[in-house]
């Protein structure tokens, strides 16, 4: 378990992205949420222009896309950029590959095979990595409809070969 002052001291970004998150939608303290918005966004501005090997970070992107700022909509919303960066930089840390066979059928163990934190759990990378794709999918949900002109543009893009059928059909079949 950990404290609110280790939240505070190891990751500043995501103790202010919770509260931030949080904030917006509490009853009574939503209040809070003017006065966090741009003091957080000057936190995560130089997040966005490095490279993020920290599962916090990770966590705090993907917060920031299941609970965006509602006063951005829109084309204007950042939630989709931030997906990609969180999605990117799970791979890039290796979440999206099990440690091996037995640890992604056994969560939860802490074992660590690379370089990498040793506090980040098997359980945490799986759920970390599926966290990331369930946020795609909703994001490809929502821009994408199964109507004629995704059916045109999927059927086209197999024609000409830019897509294999098989993805060309896992598109579809999420759009329903």
């Amino acid at each position: 378990m950990t404290s609110i002052q280790q939240l505070i001291d190891n990751s500043p970004i995501l103790f202010w992205t919770i509260l931030l998150v949080s904030s917006q939608w509490h009853p009574s303290l939503s209040y809070l949420y003017g006065s966090i918005a741009a003091p957080h966004e000057n936190l995560l501005y130089p997040v966005l222009h490095s490279a993020i090997w920290s599962i916090e970070i990770l966590h705090a992107l993907l917060l920031l896309c299941s609970w965006p700022i509602p006063k951005i909509r829109g084309i204007f919303d950042p939630s989709w950029n931030y997906s990609g960066l969180a999605t990117n930089a799970a791979m890039q840390m290796g979440m999206h590959k099990p440690l091996s066979r037995y640890d992604w059928f056994q969560a939860g163990l802490p074992e660590v095979t690379r370089n990498e934190d040793p506090s980040v759990t098997s359980r945490k990378r799986v759920m970390a990595w599926l966290s990331c794709f369930n946020i795609n999918i909703q994001y490809v949900n929502s821009a994408l409809t199964r109507s004629d002109s995704t059916c045109g543009v999927l059927t086209s893009c197999v024609q000409t070969q830019l897509l294999p059928w098989s993805a060309a059909t896992i598109v579809y079949c999420f759009t329903d």
